[in-house]
């Protein structure tokens, strides 16, 4: 299975092989090192060089990532590591810059010209999360939805065999020609505001979002490194990444593909998890959403898998069940995260939605309950209503009040709705103010709990 990088035990742990070394020298790097920000890096790049040259399943090895963490966590190091460590690479080979996407995507057609001269490329596109929020849009306008289609089409079409067909427009020089299993690996970063806060229900039904594997890093900054300027590849990664390219690129000069070969103990753990992706889609309380998700979960497993054989050895790719476990494991993890956030109405815009506005209650009631109170004592209550759990009203006005989910007129009036339809149900009771008063000498509105099971899916 995957190995934690030590910097970050609870974090995306480290593949084997040569995609956990790009990941840590990406890491390196970094002047806010975040374990899974390089990781999503190392994903990007890897794939972009031997997305076409490799086959699993018949699909290449090609990857959709998207990189969500605040703004100021250091997202920017995922390209800067990569193009660091390229720029090194490219000194012994320096084809391999035919490996390198356009950063910006400003149409279908200028993509898959792109794709007709370097049929394997990465892009690591910035603030994709905000393109994203564009195809959402009914009003999208007709290059942007081109562009969502040609990504649906593009992830299925790496495979041996496989085809892009040519496209034809009212301006010929617009038109593009086939290309022959093109491999489009595409590493974008957001913001969970960007991305959760705007993402239509209808960008995970057509099939767009279950295409990505979201990595998210939901940590505080870290601190700033005192060595990532001088942080270099080292010798030996120079020289395997040297070799996989040289591979990589004999194999497309060729037109062969070489296959990764699976062990009976990793067909077996794809297998259980094959079934596990069927239960999940015909269970009715994930909904239509949840289906779309899961319904590509097991493809991505797969393809993670394959891209961490290729990186253990490149001339005889084996998934071991090992390799299996942690593909599995991550990809599973990002899934049921996905749903969980739908379930609890997280996707879509926040503004005006009664379910999103009760969400984000629970949300800080849970936080309330597991901070310690010197996380708490700024916005209201005592020490001892915090040990008893008892939460003060002040508490969920002033953390909330300028939240999306209430952002703008009547943010008090709609807490409060919020917070009666909670009594009614009995999942809140208010405390009664003469009991305030003789407990915590203060006659102000303070709830508990009544049910802390309903908060759990919160903590």
């Amino acid at each position: 299975m995957f190995t934690p990088p030590e910097t970050n035990a609870k974090s995306y742990g480290f593949p084997p092989g040569v995609l956990g070394e790009i990941a840590s020298f990406i890491l390196a790097a970094s002047p806010r090192p975040v374990p899974e920000i390089a990781l999503a890096g190392a994903i990007g790049l890897f794939a972009g060089i031997v997305g076409r040259s490799y086959n699993i399943s018949g699909t290449g090895l090609n990857q959709y990532v998207l990189l969500v963490a605040k703004t100021g966590r250091g997202k920017e190091a995922m390209a800067a590591g990569v193009s660091k460590l390229m720029k090194v690479v490219k000194q012994s080979i320096p084809s391999a810059t035919e490996f390198e996407g356009p950063t910006e995507i400003a149409s279908p057609q200028a993509l898959i010209k792109w794709l007709g001269h370097s049929p394997s490329i990465y892009s690591i596109v910035g603030e994709f999360g905000l393109k994203l929020k564009e195809m959402s849009s009914p009003q999208a306008p007709i290059y942007t939805s081109g562009l969502k289609r040609i990504l649906l089409d593009l992830y299925q079409k790496s495979g041996e065999g496989s085809v892009l067909g040519a496209m034809a427009y009212s301006n010929k020089d617009e038109n593009t020609a086939v290309v022959n299993s093109p491999a489009f690996t595409l590493v974008g970063e957001s913001t969970p505001e960007t991305l959760f806060e705007q993402l239509s229900e209808g960008l995970i039904t057509n099939g767009l979002l279950p295409r990505f594997m979201v990595i998210e890093y939901n940590g505080p900054r870290t601190p700033l490194s005192q060595s990532h300027e001088t942080a270099k590849p080292s010798v030996a990664l120079q020289n395997k990444l040297a070799e996989v390219i040289a591979h990589s690129k004999s194999l497309q000069a060729s037109g062969a593909v070489q296959r990764v070969a699976i062990d009976p103990a990793a067909i077996t753990r794809f297998a259980t998890f094959n079934d596990y992706c069927d239960h999940q889609i015909n269970s009715e309380s994930e909904g239509l959403v949840g289906c779309e998700l899961w319904n590509r979960a097991h493809l991505k497993a797969l393809k993670l898998a394959a891209l961490v054989a290729v990186g253990q050895n490149y001339i005889d790719p084996k998934i071991t069940g090992d390799i299996a476990m942690g593909a599995i494991e991550m990809t599973r993890d990002q899934t049921a995260g996905l749903c969980a956030r739908f379930r609890r109405g997280e996707l879509g815009s926040l503004q005006n939605s009664e379910a999103k506005q009760t969400s984000e209650i629970l949300r800080v009631l849970a936080e309330y309950i597991t901070s310690p109170f010197e996380a708490t004592e700024k916005y209201g209550g005592t020490r001892e209503m915090h040990e008893k759990k008892i939460i003060p009203a002040s508490y969920i006005q002033r953390r909330l009040v300028d939240t999306a989910a209430f952002r703008g007129k009547g943010a008090t009036r709609a807490i409060n709705e919020r917070l009666r339809e909670m009594l009614d149900a009995d999942e809140l009771r208010q405390l009664p103010k003469n009991q305030m008063i003789e407990n915590f000498g203060t006659g102000a509105k303070a709830f508990a709990v009544a049910n802390p099971q309903f908060i759990l899916e919160y903590i």
